[in-house]
């Protein structure tokens, strides 16, 4: 089409003006053509339109007439000086009556038959009667208007006496640097005498007699003249005319439309109002841009395109193009294929985003992070679906060579023809890596997945882009375990990430997500489709009359670029002669930073990326193989094994005899002027656990145990050492104890538990709690079932991290290395406030990482938080590591039990502590003792503790290695003794719970003097009616009098560990005893008694009158001494509390 798209009429309103515009508007090679003019033929323009129309010769078409104008129409919103215009000129008609409405007939009857307003009758309203006349009459209210500001100018002037003085004066007045607000937005100014260099160079405008320094572009709407959204122009106000200011030259955009092609097609209309969008709410007033579409098919887009840049301008061709067209001369950034295809080696296509060879090379990279995921093998499955036979052997020497980098085998590659989909080609329990996956794809990936339970699924960047809708779409339904197998590759920040810190980042994500409106709208494409033409404008600024060549020129020449918090390149392309030869380069992608993260990230920001940004250097290397061997060589290699193996037959007894307390201490940080980072691990409520679900309990530690073990050689850290159910870990970096710990949450939650019985402990637990406590919200007991599974399954390991410097020791016992000082007590106090399945980091392991590390990780800052035995406030953030899950509020009224305080001056010595603690036994856990003493009584002491072990392994009682300094009747003496304990306080939790109570995490059941807890004797205490009797019989074991390192004095003090059940209240003093009680517990958790409220009010009440102490004592003394002990609350009291309280 060669006719004229737009005709600009400029002239003197007259008969030839008018004869031309029905020419022009009747003549079919013109008549759709749009008409631009001045504000002088405004009105001449108006009425030969809607008289044709009227006539019936044309149909309007809005916007089909336009005009500019100094003025703006009385349409236009948010100004001051129209109303106050049609308010002074409303009354002036109301007053005077002196305006002749007749005199514009024609105009009022084109805009009651073609305007918005309708006809209005006459009334006796005069104000009625006003806004008619403004509605009916357009041209004739911008004549008005006009004048109107051509009268408060003169009507400012002569407000300044001095002027009236003399024509003279009045002229000379006027060009005083002069500046006049008309209605209080609307200027004209400066105006200016004939004035000297210096004045110039100090601001002034010279000879100016123009105010003016603005104009406008209105259209014609239904019969109502508007403005043109963002159609202003002006130019600096020192500029008195425009004579030397130009219009800057606009930068082309050209996006094809291939409308035989849905997914290519969505493409283009996705870069058409992403870019409109966004385009709203950022102006480039410096650089005006233009976009043109251009509807093609794939069978004859070349042909288009080329005739439609030899007869059009275009600097940009953006959006979709496909394999094999030529583009030559004009920048063509991010290209989008149907399918993902290799680099293509011309100048002016650049790659923005990860390319195909990019994320091949990073998916061996990351290979074994990937394998985690689901713990599977190493072997690939590349399906390649729709490509043709040389483009498939290309991509796959490509997955080689990528392969053989990182010695891992090549993967086994699967062509799908296009008229299929990839259901039937994907393997389970493999990483299968699908190239021009399409939307019919999508549901067989779902279903694949759902049904196997290990199976991953790659699909790289430039088909998320394409099929990011149907994808989340499918996925979101399913469950997270689902989303976290569907992985891709980006260098974009993340799209759906909508927090704070990714807009301080980034700050062209809260515009991105503003301008986008809805979360249905944050997609890859749209953010992809503004980093382009954010990239291409940059490139034009850099170039001092922007086009196509000088544009990529000043990419090669910089190299890299930076655009809103991103980087691009290095960008090379040329050739240079070197003493080896001529080298050239051909460097066209840019992608930096490329991360590697599943869907599930996309829907919940708060989950992790799979691993830290990364740049792929794509170095390849051949594969690593082992050299093939001569039949000779094969022999004497087999001779050899076999006599090895006979040596090492002989040698093996001897090695672990000498070498089987040895341990890994590869990982064990050793500098002790270097940070460490410490990771403390307890399972919530597990002494509540083991009352409930003591068979359960045992497999249950053992996996967990597994589990933690797992994780620790995985992320490179150091198991220091195990407390029963806890774990305190040390790691070199900060970065790898954060993804342990977040990763020690997913693997428990993702964990076959084989039962439902521990979640339904927990959520009794928690209702019990909430009974007894108005102010207790239980966080997840009144979830849904489906909201359970989401985020909870199994047992809940509370963590806390913390990095400092320590005190370092090896000891030569255990043959590990120990942690000691504010460091390790910090990491203790953190994880004792934290909440089963919570992840709380201190602020200076936050602080540890690094920005990148910190920005992959989603976390949620819990603010300054006051610890039990802290004299300041410690800053806390919590690592989101499952999204969804709600905690209760930290327990900063625990007190922890510190690393310092459980040991001497090594290892061995506080395994010594541990086990000497357990002094002389009374009540049930004595009778237990003896029990078992008397079972394992005939087998030699050194026998007695190996058959010990597997009770110790199914009860969860800590075994620390013996030290040399240690007898082994003592170490024998003090793990029956922790056993008998542990089974006595699971007996006493188990009766209570059939008595209708509760157990409760945070509260503690009556203990005995010994720390056992008497499962014989209900409330238990020392009261008027005195306790039940204790059997007889229950002696304790006999001791070794022999000197030992374990017997060792030592005083703790603790804070009160819950709410402690106390005894009735005493008839008497006299029957009043003082009760020492302990603290004895593994997660800081302890029991409560009877969870009823009455019971917990009836409690409050005794522990108000001072029945029992606010703080729990623990008392170690050596075993050679006597000490005074008070009865406990499972003994009758007796006169006198003084004494050596034997068992009878």
């Amino acid at each position: 089409n060669t006719y004229p798209h737009v005709i600009i009429l400029w002239g003197m309103p007259g008969r030839q003006v008018a004869e031309f515009l029905r020419v022009v508007l009747t003549d079919p090679r013109t008549s759709s053509a749009y008409i631009m003019t001045c504000f002088p033929l405004q009105k001449i323009a108006f009425q030969v339109y809607y008289d044709l129309a009227m006539a019936g010769k044309l149909t309007p078409v809005d916007g089909q007439l336009m005009s500019s104008a100094t003025s703006f129409p009385l349409t236009q919103p948010n100004t001051t000086h129209i109303p106050a215009f049609r308010a002074e000129m409303g009354k002036y008609m109301e007053q005077t009556g002196r305006v002749d409405a007749s005199l514009w007939a024609d105009e009022a009857k084109a805009v009651r038959e073609y305007g918005p307003w309708g006809h209005e009758p006459p009334s006796s309203d005069s104000a009625a009667d006003v806004r008619r006349f403004f509605n009916e009459h357009p041209n004739a209210a911008n004549l008005m208007l006009t004048g109107w500001l051509t009268g408060k100018v003169i009507q400012l002037t002569l407000v300044q006496a001095r002027w009236m003085q003399s024509s003279k004066t009045y002229r000379s007045g006027l060009f005083e640097q002069m500046r006049y607000i008309i209605g209080g937005d609307y200027v004209l100014g400066d105006y200016g005498a004939p004035c000297n260099p210096v004045a110039a160079f100090l601001g002034a405008v010279c000879y100016c007699n123009q105010g003016g320094r603005a104009a406008i572009v209105s259209k014609l709407d239904s019969a109502v003249w508007n403005t043109i959204e963002e159609s202003g122009f002006n130019y600096v106000q020192k500029d008195c005319y425009s004579t030397h200011t130009s219009l800057p030259r606009p930068l082309h955009f050209l996006t094809l439309v291939f409308t035989d092609d849905a997914a290519l097609t969505s493409t283009a209309l996705n870069f058409r109002n992403a870019i409109a969008a966004f385009l709203k709410i950022v102006r480039f007033e410096t650089r005006p841009l233009t976009f043109s579409y251009l509807n093609v098919q794939r069978t004859t887009a070349q042909a288009l395109l080329d005739h439609q840049l030899l007869n059009y301008t275009a600097d940009v061709v953006a959006g979709a193009i496909t394999k094999g067209m030529r583009v030559d001369g004009y920048l063509v950034p991010a290209p989008v294929y149907p399918r993902p295809h290799l680099v293509e080696p011309m100048r002016n296509y650049v790659y923005l985003m990860p390319t195909l060879e990019q994320q091949m090379f990073l998916l061996y990279e990351n290979l074994a992070t990937l394998r985690r995921v689901t713990s599977i093998g190493s072997g690939v499955r590349v399906v390649l679906h729709g490509y043709a036979d040389d483009e498939a052997s290309s991509i796959t020497a490509v997955l080689y060579r990528s392969a053989a980098t990182f010695n891992y085998n090549n993967p086994s590659v699967v062509m799908v023809p296009s008229t299929k989909t990839v259901g039937s080609a994907l393997v389970r329990r493999q990483i299968n890596f699908v190239l021009a996956v399409t939307a019919a794809d999508v549901a067989d990936v779902v279903d694949f997945l759902i049904a196997d339970k290990s199976a991953i699924v790659v699909v790289v960047f430039d088909d998320l882009a394409l099929h990011y809708t149907a994808l989340v779409t499918a996925l979101s339904s399913t469950p997270a375990s689902v989303q976290a197998r569907v992985i891709t590759f980006t260098n974009l920040p993340l799209w759906s990430d909508t927090s704070e810190k990714v807009y301080l980042d980034f700050p062209l994500m809260q515009v991105f997500h503003y301008a986008m409106k809805v979360p249905s709208n944050y997609t890859p494409s749209s953010l992809m489709n503004i980093m382009t033409v954010l990239l291409a404008i940059e490139l034009a600024s850099m170039t001092p009359e922007p086009n196509s060549a000088a544009m990529v020129d000043a990419l090669y020449r910089n190299g890299v670029m930076f655009t809103e918090g991103m980087a691009f390149g290095p960008f090379n392309w040329g050739c240079k002669v070197t003493s080896s030869g001529r080298v050239c380069l051909q460097h066209n992608y840019g992608a930096q930073s490329i991360v590697m993260l599943s869907v599930q990230r996309m829907l919940d920001p708060r989950v992790p990326p799979l691993a830290a940004p990364m740049t792929p250097s794509l170095v390849y290397r051949p594969r690593v193989a082992s050299s093939a061997l001569t039949p000779a060589e094969r022999n004497g290699i087999i001779a050899g094994v076999v006599l090895l193996v006979v040596a090492s037959i002989a040698a093996v007894g001897l090695l672990l005899y000498c070498c089987m307390d040895n341990r890994d201490n590869d990982a064990a940080p050793k500098d002790g002027d270097e940070p460490v980072t410490l990771v403390f691990t307890d399972i919530e409520s597990s002494t509540a656990l083991w009352a409930v679900l003591p068979q359960l309990m045992a497999d249950a530690i053992v996996a967990h145990h597994r589990v933690i073990r797992q994780l620790i050689a995985k992320h490179g850290c150091y198991e220091v050492k195990t407390v029963g159910d806890s774990f305190m870990i040390a790691c070199k970096s900060a970065h790898s104890a954060v993804r342990l710990a977040c990763e020690i949450q997913t693997k428990l939650l993702g964990h076959d538990w084989g039962t439902v019985s521990i979640d339904a402990a927990y959520r009794e637990f928690e209702l019990a709690r909430a009974d007894a406590d108005d102010d207790y919200v239980p966080p997840t007991a009144r979830l849904s079932e489906e909201e359970y599974a989401a985020v909870w399954c199994g047992l809940r390991v509370r963590v806390g991290v913390h990095t400092g410097l320590c005190d370092i020791r090896y000891d030569e016992v255990t043959k590990g290395y120990d942690y000691y000082g504010d460091t390790p007590n910090m990491a203790a106090r953190t994880e004792a406030v934290a909440n089963g399945g919570q992840v709380v980091a201190t602020e200076t392991a936050w602080w540890a990482l690094s920005n990148e590390e910190r920005a992959g990780a989603a976390h949620t800052a819990m603010g300054r938080q006051g610890l039990r035995g802290v004299p300041f406030a410690v800053e806390m953030f919590q690592m989101d590591a499952v999204p969804g899950r709600r905690h209760a509020a930290l327990r900063t009224e625990i007190e922890a039990i510190l690393p310092d305080e459980t040991g001497t001056e090594t290892a061995s010595s506080a395994a010594g502590a541990l086990l000497s603690s357990v002094g002389t036994m009374s009540g049930p856990a004595a009778g237990i003792a003896l029990v078992l003493t008397s079972c394992f009584a005939p087998y030699p002491v050194a026998q007695r503790v190996r058959e010990l072990q597997p009770l110790l392994s199914k009860w969860g009682v800590g075994a620390p290695p013996r030290s040399r300094a240690v007898s082994e009747e003592d170490y024998w003496q003090g793990l029956m003794n922790r056993l008998a304990l542990r089974i006595a306080t699971v007996s006493q939790a188990r009766q209570r719970m059939g008595n209708g109570g509760a157990v409760v995490a945070g509260d503690m059941p009556d203990v005995g003097a010994g720390g056992a807890l008497n499962p014989l004797v209900g409330g238990g205490g020392c009261g008027a009616g005195g306790a039940a009797p204790r059997p007889s019989g229950m002696t304790a074991p006999p001791r070794s009098e022999e000197p030992s390192a374990m017997r060792e004095s030592r005083l703790f003090r603790r804070a009160p560990l819950g709410v402690l059940p106390a005894s009735r209240a005493p008839a008497s003093k006299k029957e009043s005893c003082s009760a020492s009680t302990i603290g004895w517990r593994d997660d800081v958790m302890p029991f409560t008694g009877p969870a009823s409220r009455r019971a917990s009010e009836e409690r409050n009440a005794r522990r108000a009158s001072g029945s029992m102490s606010d703080e729990v004592i623990v008392v170690r003394m050596p075993r050679g001494l006597g000490w005074p002990r008070h009865p406990n609350m499972v003994e009758p009291c007796s006169g006198h509390a003084g004494g050596e309280a034997s068992l009878e």
